[in-house]
């Protein structure tokens, strides 16, 4: 039997063919897997669109989410046969349609459903981005069923998980079948993950401190396996720590308070232990997904102990390096496996100390998870708040604000005395508000001065003088008068400085990160925000950037040079339905996907993106729903051709395009965008000095700028008002930076 989705995913994986499945599974960046379950998501979606059957997708997600791993097996071959009669695409589809169950039911968990066998109220698919959060994370390279030599006498069973390190198997002794474990193989690891693994020689130390009650004992490894290095543990068989945080929102205030306390105190015991021997061993990589629960006893294990560090300095490069879809990053926030969002601001920026603190931080995020059941969200600067509505004893919050506080030194030292704190709370917490059975004084090293308890005060009535926003550059105009220049104000703005009938201008500092962002649209002033400049920052992701679609009067955001920023980023701002101005410049990298995400933006007017190596015709087409757009830029589009352009004739309003070091455009591209006006031409090597001769007398009406080779000046290329008005702020801020991080250091 095959099922109507398990179907459909089958054939849009034959579509792709062979090559494509084949590179997604063997590439150790998972980059091909990102790009390929896209394709697939998009075909799918893309049926499911021509059919115009909502109830109907609905019906097969939730048929495909209740089948068992041998149910899904078996579908998957039929499902695999049906699509191809090519037997190693067969084998490829059936590894890839046996997970999409298992992973569909991961992130349909909840706190109403931990089985995830049942859609949320108001479940509704509306993009190939939802489809890839039903897919796995990456592809299987291994088939079930198989007993290499080299795995030494045991037999994969069932692929368990999935991540930057590699994917884990559930294995079983060839031998003695009731022999179980679970193998983690790594993909591709470089010289300086080798040295990570190495450092320290943490594995064979792990080894010879034996079996702790709280983590997962390693049983045996191979670093220099071939064809891959693997590490097999026992296998822990009651699932992840991301069911249980879903189970505890149905119980009471109290319940959840004592489940909660109980658990994290037990998970910094633990952690502590190791962080005390001598030399000091740190996990760097705790997150609710490697937090196993057995079955029988309830007892948290703690696993990858001894790969912590590989695991994390990988996925931190991903997310800056590579362009993950928003459905793809949704999904590993849905399993608690996005290690970016536990990591520590020093982890983030590629610190490689071995601190205990980095561990410290990480459990003050899941405790905070544990207490909303928010698996996608880290405390921010509503944390206090937040926790308190929960009915959270002050307490506890007090613990957690210090364990994920940006400056290592306001954490606790090591895991062991941030089990301490938590004793002296007790396992019985009075929620805030009510009379404390245990009060804060009790807790040691908390209110030395340092951090004391207050009320909190409305934001309406702080001076001045009291904000300590984001460091940046302040600039303001008259309100709606888009040109009239921007005037730089002196001295830094602050809250008392806003003023009414004036519009304001943040050009942040290349310090900011998620943090300030988010501290930043708190601010009542926020109201009347309608330009931020990020520039130089490695320390802004996706998820600080979410923050501003709380700013209700932002029409212009310029992003240059944010290395975390891809496509993820375009997802981010879609919500920012009064956009109209918008530049990537030089980011992570955009393809196809920040294409598809960018149609949610139908307010903009212009739109300027450099560095899109990775964007197709077919990418570029998408933005033909963008029927306000007057000005277009383009630069670094190596894999656009001529008919990259045909869908955009449709753009009515399209007055003004720009193009640079797009090797492959050419006039004949261009003749069906009638509504030009002004056209840039820099450095496309096909555009070359006879063909623009021949365009500029084909077209007299275009304000037309050719330019060979040489330096390029924007603002002489007679681009409509807001390109250049844009550029000249980017420029205008970058010259100002220096003078502003010293007035502000």
């Amino acid at each position: 039997m095959v099922l109507a989705l398990l179907g459909r995913f089958a054939r849009a994986a034959a579509k792709q063919g062979l090559g494509d499945i084949s590179a997604a599974c063997i590439d150790p960046t998972g980059i091909s897997a990102v790009n390929y379950l896209g394709k697939v998501a998009a075909e799918v979606w893309k049926d499911y669109r021509q059919d115009k059957k909502q109830d109907k997708l609905q019906a097969d997600i939730l048929e495909a989410a209740k089948l068992t791993f041998e149910e899904a097996k078996q579908a998957g071959l039929a499902a695999a046969q049906q699509a191809t009669t090519d037997p190693e695409l067969q084998g490829h589809i059936e590894r890839l349609v046996t997970l999409i169950p298992a992973s569909i039911r991961a992130s349909l968990r909840r706190p109403e459903d931990p089985t995830g066998t049942t859609l949320p109220k108001g479940f509704e698919v509306h993009d190939e981005q939802d489809i890839v959060k039903l897919l796995p994370v990456r592809l299987p390279r291994f088939k079930a069923g198989d007993a290499p030599l080299w795995l030494r006498g045991w037999r994969l069973v069932e692929q368990i998980g999935a991540g930057g390190f590699g994917e884990v198997w559930k294995v079983q002794n060839t031998r003695a079948s009731n022999l179980l474990g679970a193998v983690k193989f790594s993909h591709g690891m470089s010289e300086t993950e080798f040295s990570l693994l190495n450092e320290g020689d943490v594995l064979n130390r792990l080894l010879a401190e034996g079996e702790h009650e709280g983590i997962v004992p390693l049983q045996d490894m191979w670093a220099d396996g071939d064809p891959v290095p693997w590490i097999r543990f026992k296998y822990i068989d009651g699932g992840d720590l991301t069911t249980q945080i879903h189970r505890w929102q149905t119980l009471s205030v109290n319940e959840r308070l004592d489940k909660v306390i109980a658990a994290v105190s037990r998970l910094a015991k633990t952690v502590g232990y190791f962080h005390r021997l001598e030399p000091k061993l740190v996990h760097r990589d705790l997150k609710p997904s490697n937090i196993l629960v057995e079955a029988k006893s309830g007892n948290l294990l703690i696993a990858d102990f001894g790969i912590g560090a590989v695991s994390a300095a990988r996925a931190i490069k991903n997310e800056r390096s590579l362009s993950q879809s928003q459905g793809a990053v949704i999904a590993t926030y849905l399993r608690g496996s996005h290690t970016p969002l536990y990591a520590s601001k020093q982890q983030r920026e590629g610190s490689r100390l071995i601190d205990p603190r980095d561990d410290v931080h990480a459990l003050g995020v899941i405790a905070y998870q544990m207490l909303t059941g928010h698996l996608d969200a880290a405390p921010g600067a509503e944390l206090e708040d937040e926790l308190k509505e929960l009915g959270s004893p002050n307490g506890l919050i007090a613990i957690i604000k210090r364990c994920v506080a940006r400056d290592p030194n306001r954490r606790p030292s090591h895991a062991s005395e941030l089990a301490d704190w938590l004793k002296a709370i007790g396992t019985s917490a009075t929620p805030s508000g009510a009379t404390a059975l245990t009060p804060i004084s009790r807790v040691p090293d908390i209110q030395a001065g340092e951090e004391p308890m207050v009320a909190k005060i409305p934001v309406n009535s702080i001076p001045s003088l009291a904000w300590t926003g984001p460091r940046g550059f302040w600039y303001s105009r008259p309100e709606w008068e888009p040109k009239v220049d921007w005037r730089v104000e002196n001295p830094p703005i602050g809250e008392g400085n806003f003023g009414t009938g004036r519009e304001f201008h943040f050009a942040a500092h290349p310090d900011t990160g998620d943090d300030d962002l988010a501290l930043l649209v708190t601010r009542p002033s926020s109201s009347r925000l309608a330009a931020v400049t990020l520039t130089w920052s490695d320390r802004i992701s996706a998820y600080g950037l979410a923050h501003l679609a709380n700013l209700p009067m932002l029409r212009t955001l310029e992003v240059n040079l944010c290395g975390r920023l891809a496509d993820d980023a375009v997802a981010a701002i879609s919500p920012l339905i009064g956009l109209r101005d918008l530049v990537l410049h030089r980011c992570g990298g955009l393809s196809d996907i920040g294409m598809s995400r960018l149609e949610a933006s139908a307010g903009l007017r212009t739109l300027t993106m450099w560095g899109i190596a990775a964007v197709s015709d077919h990418g570029l087409g998408k933005l033909r729903n963008l029927t306000s757009l007057e000005s277009l830029g383009l630069a670094g589009g190596k894999l656009l051709t001529d008919a990259a352009f045909e869908p955009l004739s449709d753009l009515l309003s399209l007055r003004s395009l720009a193009i640079r070091s797009c090797p492959a455009i050419t006039p004949r591209g261009l003749k069906n965008l009638k509504t030009l006006t002004a056209l840039v031409v820099y450095r496309c090597a096909r555009f070359d000095e006879r063909r623009a001769v021949e365009f500029r007398k084909a077209s007299p009406h275009i304000r037309f700028e050719h330019v060979s080779d040489g330096r390029f000046d924007t603002r002489s290329a007679s681009l409509g008002d807001r390109v250049a008005e844009a550029r000249v702020r980017v420029a205008r801020a970058k010259a100002q930076m220096p003078t502003m991080a010293n007035a502000l250091s």
